[in-house]
């Protein structure tokens, strides 16, 4: 049943999405303020140096996959196993996150 503000989603992928939307703009905020990249213009609509619509990429990813989850009924088939997906997702972040320690994959080689 369809119950958000505008009978697009429900209320519990309206909370799906809207995480989505603050993971972004966190992410967004640690990249900019550890000098990975910049938003140089000028903004009203921005918090230390990124713009709030940032955010807004992933939210359409949590609500793409939110819609084809009720709508076309997808199914994840093959998924890997659970020893599998969480040192693939560890690594991932490592890499998102090691600039803070000078780590970074490049060409996935762990580069100093």
């Amino acid at each position: 049943m369809v119950d958000g503000p505008f009978g697009i989603e429900t209320r519990d992928e309206l909370k799906v999405i809207t995480l989505f939307h603050l993971i972004g703009l966190a992410l967004e905020l640690f990249k900019v303020n550890m000098g990975s990249w910049a938003y140089p213009e000028e903004g009203y609509s921005k918090v230390m140096g990124v713009p709030l619509y940032s955010g807004f990429m992933y939210a359409s990813v949590a609500s793409y996959l939110c819609q084809a989850w009720r709508r076309v009924d997808v199914e994840l088939i093959k998924w890997p196993p659970f020893w599998v997906v969480v040192p693939l997702a560890s690594a991932i972040y490592l890499n998102f996150f090691g600039i803070i320690f000078g780590l970074t994959c490049v060409g996935g080689y762990l580069v100093l």
